[in-house]
């Protein structure tokens, strides 16, 4: 059903707006990720670390290296943080992130698919 067949609905009272933000807003979880891609740009640094840093991060990554990679990285999360934290990233396929910093001199993209 369009967008506009389930306004058209709500104005004409044959389904409440509860009914209708289901329909238009509310999909089924897409599945687990399986890779993840990452973009860094670091606008104080020369042009051959940016390229670097993009040839290095070109394709995506496989989610099972970025599990194992957290064992090492998160050295200050607790067990069960880290734990938390591998459910987030298994199943947050279709998710896009930009990580701010706080003087803005690096700019990281993360998809996850």
């Amino acid at each position: 059903m369009s967008k506009k067949k389930i306004l058209m609905q709500v104005q004409n009272n044959e389904i409440s707006s509860e009914e209708a933000y289901e329909k238009l807003y509310r999909k089924e979880p897409k599945g687990r990720a399986s890779f993840v891609k990452l973009s860094i740009k670091a606008l104080e640094e020369s042009k051959g670390t940016n390229r670097l840093l993009s040839v290095l991060f070109f394709l995506p990554v496989p989610i099972v290296f970025v599990r194992w990679a957290l064992r090492f990285v998160g050295k200050e999360l607790t067990p069960m943080e880290r734990r938390e934290l591998v459910k987030i990233i298994n199943h947050a396929k279709g998710t896009r992130v930009q990580v701010l910093t706080a003087k803005e001199d690096v700019k990281v993209n993360v998809k996850i698919y």
